[in-house]
């Protein structure tokens, strides 16, 4: 069998294919095959791989009955599926004055241009974030904004665009051209056909449908509507009879209130993975909410039994508080108070509770916590083992310091994730009860009875229940902001290995920016203080005032505590951290938050993570200017990035081979010859760019290797390192050989090159299965060994001299030449090292070598010079 072609290959194929129109998977293949392209004996899992690479290119299945194996999935290119066509844009005088259009105005073009496959003519692009623009547009005219997609300032009008007129917007290529006109083309009749025809029986799912997605299929399955204008979409709806409720149309009559319950019962179904009678139930819920909301009195009563019994089921309940009672709609919140009291009142009995809990939940989000307190006690007294009642009985008394009785209820429930909390409880409960009896007052002069300030836990010093303290706030937190840590554990995971949930498991920094940097800690501590202890109150409240900064280890005190400065403020800290010295050194930088424990010392919460040296000014100045949460966690995210490829320019890595055909080989060679260096090979040469003279350096004379060349017959290739420098040579070969043709251009990243050689390992290796992963390079063909050593050997030559984000931007060279950074590079260099003790030989053979890099830097390669205490 012939060697495989590469991802690359495959992939410039099926956009030469998928240019001419919509094909299906099947007759892809066969097309594939029929140009020689050899796919491998699982041509169609081929595909899938390779299709999985290419994100213009989407599927459509189309069914031909209603069986469920009956249908053919159609493959198309969503830029070359509109390519040539004219979309008719209306154009108001809140457009002109803002440069935005209303997003569904766009049509099918909004995808080419919000994903970038496509420019505007000029070359720039289109932005979402529209809204203050288009705001204060819509303010300062007296009307309302809407959403809308941003144009460069000036592009509307550059483009002849008018108030009261239309703008036409055309796909060319990959550039999207602009001009204005008077009036809007007609619409036709095949397309008003083809439009309605995407809709299904009233009865059926596909009854209501976005407008996209029936734009699309109009687009694949009618080719001959490419290249024809499309008039303005409120015009092509009201041609075809249709309705329209958002960005979702149907046929006049449609229900589409129903419809948007339904979707929303499904899109909750989905997000909680609900069981069918967990969907049925949750769906007779939302039902009975709905008519609640828009004509409540006229419910009927079985609905509101149903719904009460609907609350029965954990899933159900939790997720419909998620969903439903938001703490910026006041107005809705007291309607569901309202609502969950109708549902106490359509039943008797253990049944009553869940809706009890429902409007103590209602009260809870709302910020209204004595009558929350009271409505948990009602459905613990309709039922006294309703498991959510209990659970937050327990909350109450955890924030009260009651560890005995929230420890109590804890262990009634039984749930395996609040072992943690347990375990707090566990920490700070002692052998001993206290004197002072229940409705004594308080011996801690508060003037508060004992049962409702340290009872419990006045024989526990402060500083023994700071954990407990900060969990107090972080059990809230998860309460009643989980949506807003979980988008801040997704940007937090930008670089890391971990997913979002795990991260939340291990960084309390995620948690701890919601609280702090995002204001959360201010809000917690006004809802549910007065429920504290008076001493923790009080200590909370000092907690509100510190501000997280970075630190330097100044002493660290093994399993005692370290002595940290703050290098914006200069200010001295004690620290009490047992684990953290154990692994922090003297002169390393901190971020952190030192809260004081009450006692004259401090301890950290919320984490600890170490900034980069090289990074130290731009946390800095981002603390400095007072950054949102996220802001805080894309820095900390770029801190502990792994270095990443790139070239000496700054280029991302990817591996670039461009073919041409010249007419004359001996033609070629004496240009060729002019323009670049001659190797020694005949038939090679090597594209040089004149450098400053360095110790190390990849050719005599401090030149750098951009790219190779190599003429055989009439084919000429050209390799780089990055697209820039790819498109510059070809930009090169033009001028030098005008009648050569381009033939194909590859451009792969490392991972790809690494993916199909596993492929190749899998077709050509005696394994029945594909290994897991990607393969050792040890197991990859010789030819592609060869390759591959040749590629890092290159790359090692030309790391020592570039760009690295580790090391602030800065070259391994120049890290090493300058004090403030060189601890940066001996800890990345250790780190690789380490790395490397963990492969096999072979694998150090043909991967990158740490000990050549210290070669090329004029280190030992033993890695005898280290950081101190390494």
């Amino acid at each position: 069998m012939a060697r495989l072609d590469p991802t690359a290959r495959v992939r410039n194929h099926i956009e030469e294919i998928l240019a001419e129109g919509p094909i299906s998977f099947d007759d892809l293949v066969g097309a594939l095959v029929s140009r020689g392209l050899e796919l491998g004996p699982e041509p169609d899992e081929r595909l899938d791989d390779v299709l999985g690479t290419m994100e213009r290119i989407d599927l459509l299945s189309r069914h031909d009955s209603d069986e469920a194996d009956d249908h053919v999935d159609l493959c198309f290119d969503r830029r070359a599926l509109v390519d040539g066509t004219t979309w008719t844009v209306p154009i108001t005088e809140l457009d002109l004055a803002s440069d935005t259009v209303p997003t569904d105005a766009l049509g099918l073009l909004f995808m080419p241009l919000i994903n970038e496959w496509c420019t505007l003519d000029g070359g720039d692009n289109i932005d979402i974030d529209a809204q203050d623009r288009r705001r204060q547009a819509a303010e300062a005219l007296g009307v309302e904004s809407g959403g809308g997609i941003a144009f460069p300032e000036g592009w509307l009008a550059d483009h002849g665009a008018k108030a009261g007129r239309f703008l036409l917007l055309r796909l060319d290529g990959d550039v999207v051209k602009g001009h204005g006109a008077d009036t809007a083309p007609n619409v036709s009749p095949t397309l008003i056909d083809a439009l309605a025809g995407t809709l299904g029986p009233e009865s059926s799912s596909t009854a209501c449908r976005h407008a996209v997605q029936m734009l699309t299929e109009v687009f694949v399955l009618h080719p001959e509507l490419r290249g024809t204008q499309i008039p303005p979409l409120a015009d092509l709806i009201e041609a075809a009879g249709l309705q329209r409720d958002g960005s979702y149309l149907a046929r006049a009559g449609f229900d589409f209130e129903r419809e948007r319950v339904r979707r929303r019962v499904q899109d909750v179904a989905n997000q909680f993975e609900f069981r069918e009678p967990e969907v049925q139930a949750y769906a007779t819920l939302a039902i009975a909410w709905h008519g609640w909301t828009t004509k409540r009195d006229g419910v009927e009563p079985e609905l509101l039994e149903a719904a009460a019994h609907a609350l029965d089921l954990i899933p159900v309940a939790t997720a419909f508080v998620d969903e439903e009672c938001d703490p910026e709609e006041p107005e809705r919140l007291d309607e569901m108070v309202w609502f969950g009291e109708a549902l106490v009142d359509a039943v008797s009995g253990r049944r009553q509770a869940g809706p009890a809990w429902l409007v103590a939940q209602a009260l809870g989000v709302a910020g209204r916590t004595d009558r929350f307190e009271e409505w948990i006690d009602t459905a613990l007294l309709f039922d006294g083992d309703h498991v959510l009642a209990l659970y937050d009985k327990a909350w109450f008394e955890f924030d009260r310091g009651e560890a005995r009785k929230v420890k109590a209820l804890l262990t009634r429930i039984g749930a395996r994730a609040l072992a943690h909390d347990v375990a707090i409880l566990d920490a700070v409960l002692g052998p001993v009860r206290p004197a002072a009896r229940r409705n004594d007052p308080c011996p801690c002069g508060s003037g508060r009875k004992y049962k409702h300030c340290h009872l419990g836990v006045d024989e526990v010093p402060l500083d023994a229940r700071l954990t407990w303290l900060y969990r107090k706030a972080v059990w809230w937190l998860e309460r009643r902001h989980r949506p807003e840590v979980d988008s801040m554990a997704w940007l937090r995971a930008r670089n890391s290995a971990m997913s979002p949930s795990q991260l939340l498991e291990v960084d309390p920094l995620i948690a701890d920016s919601v609280l702090a940097e995002g204001g959360r800690f201010d809000e917690w501590l006004a809802e549910r203080g007065a429920l504290l202890p008076s001493d923790e109150a009080m200590l909370a409240a000092q907690w509100a005032l510190v501000d997280r900064s970075v630190f330097e280890v100044t002493e660290v005190r093994l399993d005692e505590g370290m002595t940290v400065r703050d290098v914006r403020t200069g200010d001295v800290v004690d620290v009490q951290e047992r684990l953290g010295t154990h692994d922090l050194k003297v002169g390393w930088y901190l971020l952190a938050r030192p809260l004081p424990t009450g006692t004259g010392a401090n301890q950290f919460f919320g984490g600890i993570t170490i900034v980069p040296d090289s990074m130290l000014d731009r946390f800095i100045e981002l603390l400095d200017d007072e950054p949102t949460p996220a802001q805080l966690l894309l820095l900390v995210a770029e801190a502990e990035a792994p270095p990443t490829l790139s070239n000496r320019d700054g280029h991302a890595t990817v591996f670039c081979e461009t073919t041409w055909t010249v007419a004359d080989p001996t033609v070629a060679a004496p240009a060729l010859d002019e323009a670049f260096e001659r190797g020694e090979q005949d038939g090679r040469w090597t594209w040089l760019q004149d450098g400053d003279d360095d110790a190390v350096v990849t050719m005599p004379g401090g030149r750098t290797v951009l790219g190779t060349l190599a003429l055989d017959g009439e084919k000429l290739t050209a390799s780089t390192n990055s697209v820039e420098r790819a498109d510059t040579i070809g930009q090169r070969i033009a001028l030098l050989l005008p009648d050569a043709q381009l033939v194909e251009e590859l451009r792969s990243d490392f991972e790809e090159i690494r993916n199909d050689q596993a492929y190749e390992r899998y077709v050509f290796g005696e394994d029945d299965e594909p290994p897991a992963g990607m393969l050792d390079p040890t197991q990859a063909p010789p030819e592609l060994q060869a390759v591959l050593r040749q590629q890092m050997d290159l790359y090692e030559e030309q790391w020592v001299d570039e760009s690295i984000p580790a090391l602030g931007g800065a070259t391994p060279r120049e890290a090493l030449d300058d004090p403030t950074r060189r601890d940066d590079l001996f800890r990345l260099l250790d780190r690789m090292e380490e790395m490397d003790a963990h492969q096999s030989p072979e694998q150090r053979a043909l991967g990158m070598r740490t000990s050549r890099l210290r070669e090329l830097l004029g280190l030992p390669p033993d890695g005898g010079l280290r950081l101190p205490g390494r």
